[in-house]
């Protein structure tokens, strides 16, 4: 996989960062920074159902965070490029992959608030990563419409001519959560169905309910979806 520019190497004048919505971002930049070791490095189950649906191949994820999925992707032997447009995620995310000595995952920062910046993002990573899956864990309840439909832009765009597979999961209701309270927008299944079909992304496979992200006393209620390109 062809190496994109680090976290680290964008801020050493390598590659300009992005701007993005300055609240949100301000948000899990502080986060990452002071909570990072508070988040569990296990890999989350919904990545682990996606390992025992998924053949080996690139995997773009989309909010990697921590990189907790992308490090257990690339250790289970996929191609991983985690993207994140929180610099302090990703810088830890650099580090735990040095760390565990996996060279089978690169980190980039991807702002989905900035539509000239997906649209730049997408054609460079259908040219070179040219993933065969995007996954994105968590992603559609924590950004705004904006940033909701670059993501479904953004994997329409990359997985279209290898008619790719999308992987998503998300909360439909609001609940407890350990971390506490961050921006987040729920949007029901019905309608995520229709806008992905509107970026060329169709339905294959919708579930919801709880006991499917359980984490210590909480168990949100969520939905898992899987779509394919139509290319």
């Amino acid at each position: 996989m062809t190496r994109m520019p680090t976290a680290a190497s964008r801020e050493n004048g390598a590659s300009p960062a992005v701007d993005g919505d300055d609240d949100h971002r301000a948000y899990w930049e502080e986060f990452y920074a002071r909570k990072a070791d508070a988040v569990p490095a296990d890999p989350s189950a919904f990545a682990r159902w996606v390992v025992g649906r998924l053949p080996r191949c690139t995997v773009l994820e989309i909010g990697s965070g921590t990189g907790r999925d992308s490090l257990f992707f690339a250790a289970e032997g996929y191609t991983v490029l985690g993207c994140d447009y929180a610099v302090p995620g990703l810088r830890y995310a650099e580090d735990q992959a040095r760390r565990r000595g996996l060279d089978r995952v690169t980190f980039q920062q991807l702002d989905l608030y900035d539509d000239e910046h997906v649209l730049e993002r997408a054609d460079a990573i259908a040219g070179s990563t040219a993933p065969d899956a995007v996954y994105a864990r968590f992603m559609v309840h924590a950004v705004s419409d904006e940033g909701r439909h670059n993501l479904f832009r953004l994997a329409g765009h990359v997985l279209g001519e290898r008619r790719g597979q999308l992987f998503l999961e998300f909360r439909t209701a609001r609940a407890d959560h350990e971390f506490g309270e961050h921006f987040r927008q729920f949007v029901q299944p019905a309608q995520v169905e229709e806008e992905l079909r509107s970026y060329g992304l169709e339905v294959e496979h919708c579930e919801e309910g709880f006991g499917l992200a359980v984490h210590k006393n909480e168990d949100p209620k969520v939905c898992r979806i899987v779509a394919r390109a139509k290319g």
